[in-house]
C-alpha cells in the first residue's frame, strides 16, 4: 500500500436514534473541529476513530500547605481528519443519515451499526497535538490530552453491520 492507496478506518463515534413515526433509523457521525496544529487550514474537521481515557487521583499540595484531592484524567484520541467536509451534506456538524427499518429490525440494527471512513492520505499526513490543564486548590482537576489526527481526502462514509457486514449506506460527496 501507498499514500496513494484507499484506505479506511473504522470510526466509533456513531450515534442512533429511532423515529417510529417515520420508521426511520436516524444514524450520526459528530464532526469536530480539528485543533490548531501543523499548519491546516481552519476548514478541516476530523471524526474519532478511537477515544481513549484514563481517570486517577492522588493528594496534591500546595507551596501553601493547602491539600486536595486531584482527580487526573489523561485522553488520548485518534481522528481521522479531512478538508473537504463541505463537499458532503452536512447538518449541525456531523453526517447524518436516514436508515429505513421497522422498529423490531432497528433495535437489532442499532447496536451492530458503525462507521468506516474511506479515504486517501493526502500530506501531511499525520499531526498530533498535546495540551493539559494543571491541578489547583480551587479546581482539582488536572487533563492530559494527546490527540493524534491521519490527514486524508474524504471519499466515502460508510454506515454498515459489524455483525453481517452488510453495509446499509454510503454518504457520497455532492455530485
Amino acid at each position: 500500500m501507498t499514500t496513494g492507496s484507499i484506505w479506511a478506518f473504522v470510526i466509533e463515534d456513531i450515534r442512533s436514534v429511532y423515529d417510529a413515526d417515520n420508521q426511520v433509523l436516524q444514524v450520526y457521525v459528530p464532526l469536530h473541529e480539528m485543533h490548531s496544529s501543523g499548519g491546516l487550514a481552519s476548514n478541516f474537521r476530523s471524526m474519532w476513530a478511537k477515544f481513549q481515557g484514563t481517570d486517577s487521583s492522588y493528594v496534591g499540595t500546595n507551596g501553601f500547605g493547602a491539600i486536595a484531592e486531584v482527580h487526573n484524567t489523561y485522553y488520548t484520541i485518534h481522528h481521522v481528519a479531512f478538508g473537504n467536509a463541505q463537499a458532503f451534506p452536512t447538518a449541525d456538524d456531523k453526517f447524518q443519515v436516514r436508515v429505513p427499518s421497522g422498529p423490531d429490525a432497528a433495535r437489532q440494527m442499532k447496536p451492530e451499526l458503525s462507521a468506516l471512513a474511506v479515504c486517501r492520505l493526502t500530506a501531511p499526513f499525520s499531526t498530533s497535538l498535546y495540551y493539559s490543564e494543571r491541578a489547583t486548590v480551587s479546581s482539582p482537576y488536572a487533563t492530559q490530552n494527546q490527540e493524534n489526527y491521519v490527514i486524508t481526502e474524504l471519499l466515502e462514509v460508510w454506515i454498515y453491520d459489524r455483525k453481517s457486514g452488510v453495509i446499509r449506506v454510503k454518504l457520497r460527496p455532492h455530485d
